[in-house]
């Protein structure tokens, strides 16, 4: 199967718009610790063959495929050549919409892309895509599926979360469909809704991400859980959005959230806790969008570049050491943008980095970088 990696296409597009325009402030005075720089991106422009510079999740599928989502298309990386889909209107075969919110790969080995107006799930062995703008779950046909994100969990059913406030549970040996409403809001505050993505966590737990924190959520049952966030004295913790949620290789979850940095939950108080200790310096970034781990090294990408730390710092309080990478508009050879929206490792050591300038790859054993940026004529 595979590790979902998805990143926030719609709302990280919106913190972009939000971050430009100066509505979103934060302070981040943080010891970083710079990167080496025998660590070398190689850039390469819109003739290496990607469809668009702003990715939203990268995925590792069983056969060592790399598949990039963007807000125009969707591509496959062999490690020599990109091969692209896109929507082609009139034909039901094709994709369902060009804009790639999430990946996910099922035990028929087919992928399940989320798209901002519903589902599209590709034939790897056929070559053909079947699509669901609307939804029949057997008691009601579900519409207006928007900024969709999906997910395989390990017994082969599939998630699929939609910021109209439903998740929908695909049971794969009943062939059937199923569905829950969840608050994505409070009742008095006006924000972004959605649906972040979805965790099997090594408990045989499942959790989702959404703009109104994490729930727990209950398969038989057809029931969620909310946790909702500490609160905070500038209030950016108690806006309770979830980004990314990721389990590390030490059983610890982490929740990404939209303007706190990261938060652990604590499996014996039940609650998801602040890292930080320090009012507004939130670390490693106060946006942190995706997670991935290698050996015991955790990456995290964020706002202001991607970091890294021992996963043992996770529980030191005190801990600021990061190790930060950042890109410099006058060395081709850093990654292609501060704005970094996912993270995945890959086999053969590769580490993916997605983000508003294309996807950027780093061999973990070689120390080498190669990136993939778009290039604009």
């Amino acid at each position: 199967m595979g590790i979902q990696y998805f990143v926030l296409s719609g709302y990280f597009s919106t913190f972009l718009r939000l971050k430009k325009t100066g509505i979103i402030l934060f302070s981040c005075c943080i010891a970083w610790q710079l990167a080496a720089q025998q660590m070398r991106f190689i850039r390469y422009g819109m003739k290496e063959g990607l469809s668009h510079e702003m990715v939203n999740c990268l995925y590792n599928d069983s056969r060592g495929f790399l598949w990039i989502g963007t807000d125009f298309g969707l591509n496959r990386f062999d490690g020599v050549r990109f091969e692209k889909w896109f929507h082609q209107p009139g034909d039901t075969n094709s994709l369902l919409s060009n804009k790639i919110n999430s990946i996910s790969e099922d035990k028929q080995h087919r992928l399940w892309l989320g798209t901002d107006v519903g589902v599209s799930v590709y034939d790897m062995h056929r070559g053909l895509f079947h699509s669901y703008s609307e939804i029949n779950t057997g008691t009601g046909v579900i519409r207006n599926l928007l900024h969709v994100k999906t997910f395989c969990d390990r017994d082969g059913d599939t998630w699929i979360g939609s910021s109209n406030g439903y998740i929908i549970l695909y049971k794969q040996a009943e062939k059937k469909f199923y569905a829950m409403n969840v608050p994505l809001r409070p009742l008095n505050r006006l924000q972004n809704e959605f649906i972040s993505g979805f965790l099997h966590d090594s408990r045989n737990r499942i959790w989702a991400g959404s703009s109104y924190g994490v729930y727990l959520l209950d398969k038989t049952g057809l029931s969620a859980t909310p946790f909702r966030f500490p609160a905070s004295m500038q209030g950016e913790a108690s806006l309770n959005a979830c980004t990314r949620l990721f389990e590390t290789s030490g059983g610890v979850i982490l929740c990404g959230t939209w303007n706190a940095g990261y938060l652990v939950y604590d499996e014996a108080t039940a609650r998801f806790i602040s890292q930080n200790r320090q009012e507004g310096k939130f670390l490693p970034s106060p946006v942190v969008f995706d997670f991935a781990q290698h050996d015991s090294l955790i990456y995290f990408a964020g706002i202001t570049g991607v970091f890294t730390c021992q996963e043992k710092d996770l529980h030191n309080p005190g801990f600021t050491n990061y190790t930060r990478y950042a890109s410099d508009p006058n060395d081709n050879y850093t990654i292609g943008s501060d704005e970094n929206s996912s993270v995945v490792t890959g086999i053969g050591g590769n580490l993916w980095i997605g983000s508003t300038g294309g996807i950027a790859q780093w061999n973990i054993n070689s120390r080498y970088y190669r990136s993939y940026s778009f290039v604009k004529l």
